[in-house]
């Protein structure tokens, strides 16, 4: 189980500097990704369906990343 809740919850507890970029970011992937959910993988938020991962995004202690599938 994740220790996040939620994407929110994620974004909050991120590091300081980079929740306007998460938050920008989760903002263009749900308009970029219309027919997927909200979903925690592997501790990370992201976008899909079931199973599927679409997309992830995640912050660490000097850069952001984004992840997707083919």
């Amino acid at each position: 189980m994740s220790k996040f809740q939620n994407h929110d919850d994620y974004i909050t507890n991120a590091p300081e500097e980079f929740r306007t970029s998460l938050h920008d970011l989760r903002t263009a992937l749900a308009a970029a990704l219309p027919d997927c959910e909200d979903l925690i993988a592997y501790d990370m938020p992201g976008f899909g369906k079931g199973s599927a991962i679409a997309a992830g995004y995640a912050a660490f202690s000097k850069q952001c990343g984004l992840y997707v599938s083919k």
